[in-house]
Formats: structure tokens, C-alpha cells, sequence
């Protein structure tokens, strides 16, 4: 047993003696696990040698749980606490930003049963009210609790994408260092991302790896060369980064962000067509050796002679095909958004008001945002808006477009299609607002078909015009669960918008399905669901998710302009859908 797993175990006792009321007994095992964690002698030989009393702030009662530990695997009062307390603090625990004292006061002045309770209550900004949390604190939270729905494959592409982005931004703070990329399933944009893999173009190495390590501090070094550290990070997350001269920066770049059987499918196509193999290090004759220095990707592909093929594409599948075709299309990006329409806000379970959403989008160069609160029906216990809410939301959001005629917010509503296919509001009352988003939440245990029925019965509803996170599936909790065969040729029928939704355990539709639903004629809507101002960010996943399943500008209505917009909604079309309809 090592060093570092004996501190846990007794670091984790601790923990859970602090968390449920005994702040006392257990400061001894915290300095017990510091002192043991920093020890350079193997705490096991010390035991051989009956040594153990020597250890600085080792009593008996200690040394004989050390001893416990080491003789069985295992210590019987951290057995105990195990047993009585919640699984769902100690996953809060586990969260880098929280510590037990943090925990405990949780546990003691909130009434707070899971993790669902407890992002609940951080994003209706409950926590900052208590001592020793503040905004700070419950961002990170939030982040964390994310952070949880890690799988055993990698961790969100939403939790990854930040923490490289920072990595970046403090080596390129270094004079030393010319450019830092990722690579990986992270640069082709993948919802699980294995690694996080860096690249890093510097002609000193050591003083690079040097200052990473200084800036961020790991849990664990894995791997150390010259020009090359492995780690990972206090969130378990594995970091993979080299070190590279100029000419060797592209030729990895491109090398390590195709998945391998992409990597594989090219090389045979660069084998059989243009006598050439790509290796780690470049681009190379197979008849003569020649090497060829290439400055950028696409000088890669010139040489290949195929069309660039985008990161995100870079999968193996038949894009290499398309190329040679001149046939990949003009992928969406983030600046061909002109807004967000799927925004909650402190009108039902959002914490930021309509004025602060549209300050933030109107900010970011948005030319509108669609307020998108929850309706609540009479037996609903979620928060939302009341029927005698609806004139009051209208005509407040109607005011606030008469401030600034150059930012558009649109009054939207979601409303959960309920078993019976029913929405809890008739249409007279949906006709007053700019448009309207159907979903589903609930239900889930009638089955699969059942829930694939009552979305039907959305795209069919005359003032549904899009119908939110298509699958309904949660990563790491709930996967695919409808039937998208039935959903996609209902969905066409009706020229009813499917989301990608960009919320970061949701993604969805995933990239396969909308490449499905693309080739049907099918539009999308890339949004956020955002409930708190910085959710809004995740709008990039969304965009990356489209990318991967092949979506052009024209294929997202919020692409267009307000103009433009307002005649894609069902209540502006019913003449010409019913003439396409008859045909």
C-alpha cells in the first residue's frame, strides 16, 4: 500500500467525521494525511520497523488505524462512516472547489436530499447566503457537479474545452512559447473527450513543462521527458502535452486529431492514389522518401489532393470520399448565430431576469434572444408561468423591445407535452406569443414508443414550433430514448425545427442524428437552455455538435436575421403549410 493511499483513506475519514458534525476529531487525521502524503520514506516500512509512533502527530489511537490499514486493506471506522453517510455528499466531496467544512455547512442548513437538490439551490444563488460560499463558489459548484457526470470514457467535452482553453492561456503567457493547439477527440469536438492533449510550439521545452507544472499544479505526474509531460490534474483528468519545434508543430497537429481509424482510412487513399504516407513527423513519398514541409493543414491536404476536411469531421467515416468529391459543405460556426431561443429566466426556473439575459446576448453582438420560460399547468410543481402570467410576461417583454428597436427579444414559451398529448394551455393563449417550444421531462417509465408519441403530437400541435432536446437523453444518467426514426419523418412532415441543444450533459440531438435528420429536410435551432447567465457560453458545444453532423447556415433558423426568423414560425406559415400539405 503507497504512501498517497494510505493519506486518502485517512484524509476521506476525516472528511466524513467533519461532515457529520465532528470538526474535532477529525483535524488529527487531516494533519496525519498531509504529514504521510509529503513523507519520501515508505510509510509500510516504517510500520515493518515499528516505527510508527515516531511519525510526527501519530498517537496511538492513529498508528493503530495505520496499522489496520495496512495489515487488512482496509480501516473499520471508515467503514462506518461510510455506511452513514449520504453517497451524495460524499460526490460532493469530490467536487475540487468544495471542502468538508463546506459540505457539512451544506448538509446542516439546507434541506437538501441529492445532488439534483443541491444544483437546484447553487443556481438559484441559495448557497451565497451562507457563511463562507459566495458567487465564486457556486459557479464552480456548478462546474463540478458537471465535472460528476464524467463517464469511464472521458470526461464532457464542456468541462474539458475550459480547462484546455486555460492551459493555453498560461503557456502562451510565456515569451518563449509561439502557439499552444488541441488535438484529439477534443479539437474534433467530440461530447466525451478521452484526454485532454495539448500541443505547445516552443524552442525551450524545459522551461515550458516547467512553468506548466508551476501553474498547475497536478495530482500526478504520469510521464516526464524532455518534451513531453503527462499528468493528471486535481479533477482526474488525464493531461497529455508536447513539446514541439516549428516544423514538427502541423505535421502532430493533423496526425493527432483524426480519430485512428480516420488516420488509417487516409493513409490508404494517400497509399493507392498519391504514393504518399502520413506519419507523426509529415508527409511523406513512399517511392523516394521525400519529405514534404508544410506550414498548414490545408497545405496537407492540397498535397493529398482532397478538399480540407474540418477537424470535426475527422472521424473515419465517408468524409475522405466526400473530399475527393469536392463535396464537403460550408460548415456552421459561431459567428453565423444571430441569437439564442431557448433562454430561461426568473419568470419560471431561471436566476437571471429578461433585462440582464438580453444585456448579455445584446453584448456578445446577438441581433435577438428568445425568452423561453416554462409553463406551469395547475398540477405542475415546477415554476413557470401561470395562465393569468401571460399578458403580464407579453406585455412586459413588449416594453423592453420599445427601449432598443435594435435588439429583438422574442416571447417564447416551453411547454411539456403531457402523456395525454395535451399542453395544459389552449391556443388562443399560445397565439400570443412569438413562438412556442415543445418537450418532454416526464414520463419516461411509460416506455420508449409512448414518449416518441407525445413529441408526434407536438410536431403535429398547429403552434409548436420546435421541439427541445430531441432524445431526451442526459449523458451519464439517461440515454436515447425515443424513437428518432418515427420523430424525424414527423418532424418533416410538419416543417417542425428539431434543437441541438448545447447544454453540456444534454447535447442533443447528438451529431449522427443530425446528420440523419439533415437528409430529410429537417431544420434546427442551436441552443442553450441556458438557466443562468454563464450557461449561455455553452452555445459553442452546440455549434461543435452541429459541425459534426454536417449543418450549413442554412440548415439553422437562428442563422437568420429577426425579419427572416419571424416567417419560419408556424402561426406566420399555416396557409402555405396547408397548401404543401394538400399537394
Amino acid at each position: 500500500m503507497t504512501n498517497i493511499e494510505i493519506a486518502m483513506m485517512l484524509l476521506r475519514t476525516g472528511e466524513m467525521l467533519e461532515v457529520l458534525g465532528q470538526t474535532y476529531n477529525a483535524f488529527p487525521y487531516y494533519r496525519a494525511a498531509e504529514m504521510i502524503e509529503g513523507l519520501e520514506e515508505d510509510v509500510v516500512g516504517i510500520y515493518q520497523n515499528g516505527r510508527l509512533y515516531d511519525l510526527p502527530g501519530v498517537n496511538m489511537t492513529l498508528a493503530n488505524k495505520i496499522e489496520e490499514l495496512i495489515q487488512t486493506g482496509k480501516i473499520g471506522q471508515h467503514d462506518e462512516l461510510l455506511s452513514s453517510t449520504p453517497k451524495w455528499l460524499l460526490d460532493v466531496l469530490d467536487i475540487p472547489c468544495m471542502d468538508a467544512k463546506k459540505v457539512a455547512i451544506i448538509w446542516q442548513s439546507l434541506n437538501i436530499a441529492s445532488i439534483e437538490d443541491l444544483e437546484w439551490a447553487a443556481k438559484k444563488y441559495k448557497l451565497q447566503k451562507l457563511p463562507g460560499f459566495d458567487a465564486k463558489v457556486e459557479i464552480n459548484l456548478l462546474r463540478g457537479i458537471n465535472l460528476s457526470l464524467t463517464s469511464k470514457a472521458g470526461v464532457l467535452l464542456g468541462i474539458a474545452m475550459p480547462m484546455a482553453r486555460k492551459m493555453a492561456y498560461g503557456l502562451l503567457e510565456m515569451p518563449e512559447v509561439e502557439r499552444v493547439e488541441w488535438s484529439g477527440s477534443l479539437r474534433r469536438g467530440k461530447e466525451i473527450v478521452g484526454n485532454i492533449d495539448l500541443l505547445v510550439e516552443t524552442n525551450t521545452p524545459t522551461l515550458a513543462i516547467k512553468e506548466f507544472l508551476r501553474q498547475f499544479p497536478p495530482l500526478k505526474i504520469i510521464q516526464q521527458t524532455k518534451n513531453k509531460i503527462v499528468v493528471l490534474n486535481k479533477e482526474g483528468i488525464k493531461i497529455e502535452i508536447s513539446m514541439l519545434s516549428s516544423h514538427e508543430f502541423i505535421p502532430l497537429l493533423h496526425f493527432t486529431t483524426g480519430s485512428k481509424t480516420y488516420i488509417s482510412n487516409l493513409n490508404k487513399y494517400a497509399n493507392n492514389e498519391r504514393k504518399l504516407e502520413i506519419k507523426e513527423d509529415g508527409l511523406y513519398r513512399t517511392d523516394t522518401d521525400k519529405k514534404f514541409f508544410c506550414e498548414t493543414e490545408e497545405e496537407i491536404y492540397d498535397i493529398l489532393g482532397l478538399q480540407y476536411i474540418p477537424p470535426e469531421l475527422r472521424e473515419g467515416h465517408d468524409e475522405i470520399n466526400t473530399a475527393r468529391e469536392n463535396a464537403i459543405p460550408n460548415l456552421i460556426n459561431m459567428n453565423d448565430l444571430k441569437g439564442d431561443l431557448h433562454v430561461h429566466s426568473s419568470w419560471s426556473d431561471g436566476a437571471a431576469s429578461i433585462e440582464e439575459i438580453a444585456q448579455w446576448a445584446k453584448g456578445k453582438g446577438y441581433k435577438y434572444i428568445g425568452i423561453c420560460d416554462h409553463f406551469r399547468t395547475q398540477s405542475s410543481k415546477r415554476k413557470g408561468i401561470r395562465l393569468e402570467d401571460v399578458h403580464h410576461y407579453i406585455e412586459h417583454i413588449t416594453h423592453l423591445n420599445e427601449r432598443d428597436y435594435d435588439f429583438k427579444i422574442l416571447a417564447g414559451l416551453e411547454v411539456e407535452i403531457q402523456k395525454d398529448g395535451e399542453l395544459g394551455i389552449g391556443e388562443d393563449m399560445l397565439s400570443l406569443f412569438d413562438f412556442v417550444v415543445g418537450a418532454v421531462h416526464s414520463g419516461f417509465e411509460d416506455g420508449i414508443e409512448a414518449v416518441t408519441n407525445r413529441l408526434i403530437r407536438g410536431c403535429n400541435h398547429p403552434l409548436i414550433d420546435i421541439i427541445a432536446h430531441p432524445t431526451n437523453r442526459i449523458i451519464g444518467r439517461r440515454d436515447i430514448f425515443v424513437n428518432t426514426e418515427r420523430l424525424f419523418k414527423a418532424a418533416a412532415e410538419t416543417h417542425t425545427v428539431l434543437e441541438v441543444n448545447s447544454y453540456i450533459a444534454r447535447v442533443d440531438l447528438p451529431d449522427i442524428y443530425i446528420r440523419q435528420a439533415k437528409s430529410q429536410g429537417i431544420r434546427f435551432a442551436i441552443n442553450t437552455d441556458a438557466h443562468i447567465i454563464n450557461e449561455l457560453l455553452m452555445l459553442e458545444y452546440g455549434v461543435s455538435t452541429a459541425r459534426r453532423g454536417w449543418l450549413e447556415p442554412r440548415n439553422v433558423i437562428n442563422t437568420m436575421e429577426y425579419e427572416e426568423l419571424t416567417h419560419t414560425w408556424k402561426r406566420n406559415r399555416r396557409g402555405e403549410l396547408t397548401r404543401q400539405q394538400l399537394q
